[in-house]
């Protein structure tokens, strides 16, 4: 059973990112709001399935709201990379190639978790941990996991790195924003 704390934190953040979520809806024709609003989408999802998985009793239960997490994580570093370009202009003229090639890449990883019970390359083992506060799913990843994963970590420094270089040469007024 998952206990109340829990509960609370993972509801709160899914509340949060409908607000975001709803916001960011509402100003869409702003620059880079597009973008945005598809990365908040996925980290919705994110949220969600993880608190799907907490809840959830049955082992394969679990696993599948996993996998639905997954598709967040996957897809939540590559969107953000996106609202980066567009955002910052930096890399604009590549934008079409980048989100393609991205986007590619990582499907190429959520395929690989949503089938990974036929060929064991994503997940070395998946036991369910049981403590008093909660259940979870604890994943021993494999070396091509961790290789995937990384990407998640890169995507996400690139999108940091142009957000921090546009704001390093922006105007004084604009960087008080």
């Amino acid at each position: 059973m998952i206990s109340f704390p829990i509960l609370f934190i993972n509801l709160l953040s899914i509340i949060m990112m409908l607000i975001v979520t709803v916001s960011i809806w509402i100003i869409r024709d702003k620059n880079g709001a597009q973008q945005l609003f598809v990365t908040s989408l996925f980290m919705l999802i994110w949220s969600v399935g993880s608190l799907a998985d907490l809840i959830s009793i049955d082992l394969q239960v679990k696993l599948i709201w996993r996998n639905i997490t997954q598709i967040g994580v996957f897809y939540t570093p590559v969107a953000s990379l996106m609202f980066a370009i567009v955002y910052t202009g930096i890399g604009n003229a590549r934008r079409k190639f980048i989100r393609y090639a991205s986007f590619t890449f990582q499907s190429i990883g959520i395929l690989l978790v949503w089938t990974d019970g036929w060929h064991h390359l994503i997940r070395e083992s998946v036991t369910v941990l049981k403590t008093p506060i909660s259940e979870s799913l604890v994943v021993e990843p494999t070396m091509l996991a961790n290789f995937l994963i990384s990407f998640n970590i890169l995507f996400t420094l690139i999108a940091l790195g142009l957000l921090g270089i546009y704001a390093l040469s922006s105007v004084t007024i604009s960087r008080k924003q």
